[in-house]
């Protein structure tokens, strides 16, 4: 019996289009007995998805702490925050990781830098009010009448 190694690329090729066709057959039986389908397991060399640590992800996490605070806090301090909410914070510098998270790019909009090394939660933006369909012309109509004055 052949091994992997010694299959050529054609032989490849046929066996990952009969193992495809294997598992349209195997959705379709399952469809037609009404059992549930197979979860498909993750392939070799994959990383899954990072996962909340404590429930919340490290951009709520900080939300919470900043909100909680109330007033605009440093890296240090936000660190302290987390690590008393019992966050787990680790890895080899803690303090580069939170700075990039809190610059970064993916949640701009969503922090404040209000001072030097101090941040806040950005505010909601405010949507204005919508004015009337006819009020800007209402407002065209009584300069033209106070220039004609």
């Amino acid at each position: 019996m052949k091994t992997l190694s010694d299959l050529s690329l054609t032989e490849l090729n046929q066996l990952v289009s009969i193992r495809a066709q294997i598992e349209k057959l195997q959705a379709r039986m399952n469809a037609l007995l009404g059992a549930a389908p197979a979860v498909a397991a993750p392939r070799a060399g994959t990383r899954p998805g990072r996962k909340a640590r404590g429930g919340l992800t490290r951009v709520a996490a900080v939300t919470k702490v900043l909100a909680d605070a109330g007033k605009p806090l440093n890296v240090q301090g936000i660190l302290d925050g987390l690590r008393a909410m019992s966050y787990p914070v680790s890895g080899k510098n803690p303090r580069k990781a939170l700075t990039v998270l809190l610059y970064g790019a993916k949640t701009r909009g969503r922090f404040r830098k209000v001072a030097r090394g101090r941040f806040t939660v950005a505010a909601a933006p405010t949507v204005p009010a919508a004015k009337p369909p006819n009020a800007r012309r209402a407002a065209k109509r009584k300069t033209v009448k106070a220039a004609k004055v």
